[in-house]
């Protein structure tokens, strides 16, 4: 059978999900896959800035600066808008000694968002503090690591939201379509049925049911054995089921002529 490939969105709620295993419970095997997804969504959807910004946490993490920093400069150059990202930007700078780079950072941060960089600087020189890029960062700036993993820790709750959402829609969805399937068996009368189809009723009651989303999860839940056996039993009647719907001309199908319809088409569903 061929595998489906994984979407970005899948990977990145994937990333989230490892991610949030090894925040919650320092789960080291848990921030490898974490990374792994999350480097899939960023190749599959390279202008998605929070994917960067998940990579560049979750590699951060780890304690890869410079992975870190490549992806946390990806994600800035997708959203210059973004402050948090970009002081995330300044600190990797900092930490990794690119002492010029990060002080002419700050200072084109600190002149567009109003902050008295120079002051902080002769404060800290004051009470004799050095006057580096790491000390007006902490001083004059967010915390970007804080505030990133927040911001995650957000969205890792509404995948979650999302996902206790769809379950209970799948599962009013899957009580409804058990109901048309009870309703066929309450319907279907074997004397308005040709007795040479009566060996398909089995598959007409499981498979014939007129709603194409319905049918579909019917069909998911055979079993392969099960869908072999159906389609062949499918095919050995098949001509003959034609012929009786056939003779109903211009008139309505009966309720059990349009689940055996149905049940046709759940078989070429079945082999598409």
């Amino acid at each position: 059978m061929k595998q489906r490939n994984t979407t970005s969105k899948e990977g990145f709620d994937r990333g989230l999900n490892e991610l949030k295993l090894f925040l919650t419970d320092f789960n080291v095997s848990a921030l490898e896959h974490a990374i792994n997804f999350l480097r899939t969504a960023t190749q599959l959807s390279p202008e998605n800035a929070n994917y960067w910004v998940s990579l560049g946490f979750a590699l951060d993490m780890k304690d890869e600066p410079e992975g870190a920093l490549t992806a946390m400069r990806r994600a800035n150059k997708l959203d210059p808008t973004d402050e948090e990202v970009e002081v995330f930007v300044l600190t990797l700078l900092a930490e990794a000694g690119m002492e010029d780079e990060a002080l002419s950072g700050i200072k084109e941060l600190a002149t567009r968002t109003s902050i008295d960089i120079e002051s902080i600087r002769l404060g800290a020189i004051a009470i004799e503090m050095p006057s580096e890029a790491l000390t007006l960062l902490k001083n004059g700036f967010i915390h970007p690591r804080n505030f990133i993993r927040s911001r995650l820790e957000d969205a890792m709750d509404q995948i979650e939201r999302s996902k206790v959402s769809w379950k209970k829609l799948h599962l009013a969805e899957l009580e409804d379509c058990y109901d048309r399937r009870t309703a066929i068996e309450q319907e279907i009368n074997l004397d308005q049925i040709p007795s040479g189809l009566h060996d398909l009723v089995p598959w007409v009651l499981r498979l014939g049911v007129g709603d194409d989303p319905c049918r579909e999860m019917l069909i998911k839940e055979l079993s392969q054995d099960e869908k072999d056996a159906a389609l062949q039993c499918i095919r050995d009647h098949a001509s003959a089921v034609e012929d009786w719907l056939d003779s109903y001309g211009s008139k309505p199908l009966s309720s059990g002529a349009a689940a055996y319809m149905y049940t046709l088409l759940a078989a070429e569903e079945m082999n598409a």
